[in-house]
């Protein structure tokens, strides 16, 4: 029974150490906060103005935060925009290949159809420039005169360097027979035709 006395005793006398010590601590903190308040007071901070100023920190740490996450998206629609822009810039360059192949096949193409054009052209005015020298020359023969009407020279002579002359470069006999005969005519203006 001692034991059971002696330890009741003891949880009496430790149950009002814990009373105690509440007690104390609550003194204790209270001091202490009206140190604070004293000290607060002092800095010219109150607890209201405290407040406040954690609410204005609070409000703009969220706008701050808000801010970092819509930079973070500007970031991303800045990645995708530059990924875009790859695609269209490799689309691009794919598609000038693509225009100057077809501007290669149409050069030759044009060039091809030119060639052929100045090919007709060419075989036009030598059937041309040689009807006019066997209408001429059996003329001549006719009349004993190597003359021809200003029209008829001009004609002739305009037809000869058409067909000499670039793209169609025309040589062979009306050359050598042609335009040697058609140099001993003379132009009479007085002749019509």
């Amino acid at each position: 029974m001692d034991t059971l006395t002696a330890l009741t005793d003891l949880y009496t006398v430790w149950g009002n150490i814990d009373k105690w010590l509440l007690i104390t601590c609550f003194i204790l903190g209270f001091n202490l906060l009206r140190i604070i308040a004293r000290h607060l007071h002092k800095a010219g901070l109150y607890s209201f103005h405290f407040l406040e100023k954690y609410r204005d920190y609070m409000n703009r740490r969220e706008h701050n935060q808000k801010n970092i996450e819509m930079i973070d998206e500007l970031k991303s629609e800045i990645r995708k925009c530059n990924d875009k822009m790859n695609v269209i810039s490799t689309m691009m360059v794919e598609l000038k290949t693509i225009i100057e192949q077809n501007d290669k096949k149409n050069s030759a193409e044009h060039m091809e159809m030119e060639r052929q054009r100045n090919n007709a052209r060419r075989e036009n005015l030598k059937q041309e420039l040689y009807a006019a020298y066997y209408k001429y020359r059996d003329r001549a023969e006719r009349e004993g005169k190597r003359e021809l009407s200003s029209v008829e020279y001009e004609g002739f002579w305009s037809m000869f360097h058409e067909y000499e002359s670039p793209p169609l470069n025309g040589n062979g006999q009306v050359h050598s027979v042609i335009e040697v005969y058609m140099r001993g005519f003379a132009e009479n203006p007085s002749r019509e035709s």
